[in-house]
C-alpha cells in the first residue's frame, strides 16, 4: 500500500466495501453518532466525509441516521465526474478540491459529524484540517480523523540509533511535520507508529482548543472528549482518532450521552481499542450467532478449529460484524 504512488487515488487500488474491519468500524461509528440525539436529533446534523466513487460512509449513516445534509470532499478533481455519477443520493453536495482549500468555504453554522477519513499517512495538511475544523465546530459536534499508522521496518543489523535517525528523518520528510525529540525509533514502529499518530492528533486538538478559548468567555470554553482510538489492517494499519467537542455549560448533556457505556469508546487513558474481526466463512458465524449472546461458543475450538483469539475477537464486536453478498448488483 505505502509504496503506490502518492497520486493514485485510494478508490482505484481498494474497494473500500468490501474490507471487513473498515466495515466493521463504521457500525461501530452510528452506535457513537446515535449518542447525539441528546444535543439534538441526529438527522439535523450535517456530515462532513470523502464519499470517492463507492460512498460507504454516506449510504450508511444517512440509511441509519437519517442523515440528509452531507457534504463529500473529492480531492482528486479529474475524477470529480466519476463522483457525481457513482453519488447515491441527492442529499449530498461533491466539492471537488482539496480538503484545506474546501473546509474553509463550507458552512460550519451548525453542529457537524466530520470524519476526516484519509488514505494516507499523517501530514501538515492533516493537521491544518484538524486544527481548522476545531476551531470552527459548534458544541454537540464531532471530529474524526483516519490515517494510515504503518509503523516502518528496520534494516537487519540496524542499530537503534542508526534506526531512530533514519526513523526521524523519513517521518519528517513525508509529514512535513517536526517530530518532537522525545519520540525515539520504536515509536514509529508497530503499534507504537499508531499511538504515536494518535498523541500528535490530540496534541494538534489540544493546541486548537488552546487557540479558541483564548477569546472565549467561561461558558463558551470548548471542551474535547475523545471518544475512538482504533487501530485496524485491512492491509496496512489504519488510526481512527476522534471524539466530541462541547461547551462547558453543556456538561450535563454529554452525561446524558452516556458514551462509557460503550465499551470501545473508553479503552482506558492513552489506549487503543484494536479492531480485529476474524475472517470466517458464513457457516462459522452463523454457528457463532447461534450462541450469542449469553451461550456457550468456546467449543467452536474443537468443532471446527477456531482458536480462542479469534472467537473472543467475534464476540466482542459480533454485532458490528459487516454481511457481504455479491457486490455490484446495481
Amino acid at each position: 500500500m505505502m509504496d503506490a504512488p502518492e497520486d493514485v487515488p485510494s478508490f482505484k487500488k481498494f474497494d473500500y466495501r468490501v474490507r471487513l474491519n473498515k466495515g466493521t468500524e463504521r457500525k461501530m461509528m452510528v452506535e457513537v453518532f446515535r449518542r447525539l440525539a441528546f444535543f439534538e436529533l441526529v438527522e439535523n446534523y450535517r456530515y462532513i466525509g470523502f464519499g470517492a466513487t463507492t460512498f460507504a460512509d454516506f449510504i450508511l449513516f444517512h440509511k441509519e441516521l437519517n442523515i440528509t445534509d452531507m457534504i463529500s470532499i473529492e480531492k482528486y478533481s479529474e475524477y470529480e465526474k466519476r463522483c457525481r455519477f457513482n453519488q447515491p443520493f441527492d442529499c449530498i453536495t461533491i466539492y471537488p478540491d482539496d480538503s484545506n482549500n474546501v473546509l474553509p468555504k463550507i458552512p460550519w453554522d451548525k453542529r457537524v459529524i466530520a470524519w476526516l477519513d484519509y488514505d494516507g499517512r499523517l501530514t501538515d495538511a492533516v493537521r491544518q484540517d484538524v486544527s481548522y475544523s476545531v476551531s470552527r465546530v459548534k458544541s454537540g459536534s464531532m471530529v474524526i480523523v483516519t490515517v494510515c499508522a504503518e509503523g516502518y521496518l528496520s534494516y537487519r543489523g540496524e542499530t537503534p540509533a542508526h534506526a531512530t535517525k533514519r526513523f526521524r528523518k523519513r517521518f519528517e520528510q513525508e509529514s512535513r511535520l517536526n517530530l518532537p525529540k522525545n519520540y525515539e525509533g520504536k515509536d514509529l514502529q508497530g503499534i507504537d507508529m499508531a499511538n504515536t499518530c494518535r498523541k500528535l492528533i490530540e496534541d494538534y486538538i489540544r493546541i486548537s482548543l488552546e487557540d479558541r478559548n483564548g477569546i472565549s468567555s467561561q461558558e463558551k470554553i470548548m471542551l474535547y472528549r475523545p471518544l475512538t482510538n482504533f487501530v485496524y489492517k485491512d492491509g496496512a494499519q489504519m488510526l481512527t482518532v476522534g471524539g466530541l467537542f462541547y461547551e462547558s455549560k453543556d456538561d450535563m448533556i454529554v452525561r446524558q450521552c452516556l458514551f462509557e457505556n460503550l465499551d470501545f469508546t473508553s479503552p482506558g487513558e492513552g489506549e487503543l481499542y484494536e479492531i480485529k474481526m476474524p475472517i470466517i466463512t458464513p457457516r462459522e458465524r452463523y454457528y457463532l450467532d447461534q450462541k450469542l449472546p449469553l451461550g456457550t461458543y468456546y467449543d467452536a475450538i474443537n468443532e471446527f478449529g477456531l482458536t480462542q483469539e479469534e472467537i473472543d475477537n467475534y464476540v466482542c464486536l459480533y454485532r458490528f460484524c459487516p454481511s457481504y453478498a455479491e457486490v455490484g448488483s446495481i
